[in-house]
Formats: C-alpha cells, structure tokens, sequence
C-alpha cells in the first residue's frame, strides 16, 4: 500500500491513500482510519496527528449573573404588589361592614292618582299563577284591569317557551284567555273556566285539532 492514511467510509468500503490535509472533511473524528506501520483500524480521533483537522467545538458563552440591584428591585416591586392588594381587600372590607351597620331606609311613596276600583270584579290587577294543562306545567303573569281586560303572557316552564295573551274576566269569575299570536308547532289554544277562590280551574282547548284538556291554576 501507498504512504498515507486510509478511511472507511459509511458504505463500508475501503478509502486512500489520503494525505493529512486530504482528509479534511472526508472524516468524522468516529471514522476508523489506517496507516502504515498500525495494527489495526482505529477511530480517527484517537490518532494525535490527524487531531488538526477535526474543528475544535467553542465553548459555550457562561450565563451572565444577574446584577444584585436587579434582584432587589425585584423584591420590593412584589412587596409592593402586596400591600397594594391588602390594602384593596382591606378597603371592600371594610366597605361591606360599613354597610351592614347602616340602618336601612324605607322610602314610601304616595300616588296622588286614584285606583280605578271596582268592587264587583274581585281580580284587578297582576298576578302570578302556577298550575299545569294535564301534563304540562305553566307559569301564567296576567294583568287584570277595571274593566275585566286581561294582558299578560304565560309559559310552558318544561319547555322554556312562552306566548303572549289576551283575555277577558267578568264579574262572576269567568276567565277567557287565549294566544295573541299563535305559533305553528307549538303546543296552543283557548283557556276558558271559571275562578273560586285562589284557583282557577277549566278547559283548555288545543287549536290544531279542538283536543280538550283540564287545567288548574293556583294564585
């Protein structure tokens, strides 16, 4: 064999003779190598002579210590951070109790304007009733004026969905109400019956096929 260096390169075959200054860039410092007067193949990096052509790797740059000065404003922005908020949880404190102790006033205020007052009808003004059309729970707010007119709305509270109402309510206790508007799809008709007491009791008649259910409804 020719003076120089021989390589194996990474298909396994044999490479060379390669002088010193050849081989840089050919080989890794892992790259078994031979030479003249060796034993046997060796990495590369182990042979002192071929050590110049490998690139020596920098070092890292050190992590700069951060300034003392730098730390100690640090520290006291966060001191004053929680004071700051100590003393605003202080303050709503504070401020609640406050309040708690203050005496609660009452303000009435008196209409001039009489209340139209008609004794006969027994049901003016606003009221809430609960009650159900067989199986299905509602919530009725209707409003009864002076003259018996009812206006309000009412809701099926399984389903969520409410319709506005009109009405009439006459003397004897007889009430009829039905939609304003009637929806498609929806489950609508006529309330007809008549009130004793708190209760309200009747028909409810379905629009979409005349059906008739009972309902009740509890003041």
């Amino acid at each position: 064999m020719e003076e120089g260096f021989y390589y194996v390169d990474a298909a396994g075959k044999r490479q060379g003779p390669f002088g010193i200054n050849q081989l840089r860039g050919l080989i890794s410092p892992n790259t078994l190598v031979w030479t003249k007067g060796m034993t046997g193949w060796v990495p590369a990096g182990q042979i002192p002579a071929l050590a110049q052509i490998f690139p020596v790797a920098t070092p890292a740059p050190s992590a700069v210590p951060q300034k003392k000065g730098a730390n100690v404003g640090l520290i006291v922005a966060l001191v004053l951070a929680v004071v700051v908020a100590l003393a605003a949880v202080g303050y709503i404190v504070y401020s609640n109790h406050k309040k708690q102790q203050e005496p609660i006033q009452e303000t009435y205020t008196e209409s001039t304007e009489e209340q139209p007052v008609q004794e006969d009808k027994g049901y003016t003004g606003q009221h809430h009733l609960l009650g159900n059309i067989s199986q299905y729970p509602i919530a009725m707010d209707i409003y009864v004026d002076a003259d018996g007119n009812i206006s309000g709305q009412y809701t099926y509270t399984k389903h969520g969905y409410s319709m506005d109402i009109d009405g009439t309510y006459s003397s004897d206790g007889h009430i009829f109400i039905q939609e304003r508007e009637p929806r498609q799809g929806l489950v609508t008709g006529v309330f007809e019956g008549d009130r004793e007491g708190d209760v309200v009791r009747g028909t409810f008649t379905r629009t979409k096929d005349g059906q008739q259910m009972h309902f009740i409804l509890n003041e």
